[in-house]
């Protein structure tokens, strides 16, 4: 006896998956967005924990911002 597969029930499936996978990708996009806006105070950054070359970089950064600023 041969078996009979049911091609719509298969692709219904597959289309939900499909459909969770994007929506949890439009979450994770919209929870990493407001990640990136939150602003961060320098108080809550532990300079001593540091290293001397991640410094630098940081003052850089701050010294480009305030001359563009500044101008």
């Amino acid at each position: 006896m041969a078996r009979t597969v049911d091609y719509r029930k298969k692709t219904d499936k597959i289309k939900e998956l499909i459909e969770e996978l994007y929506n949890d990708l439009m979450e994770d996009k919209n929870a990493t967005q407001a990640n990136a806006n939150k602003k961060i105070k320098v108080n809550d950054i532990d300079f001593d924990g540091c290293d001397l070359q991640t410094l630098a970089n940081i003052q850089a950064k701050i010294s480009r911002l305030i001359v563009e600023k500044s101008k």
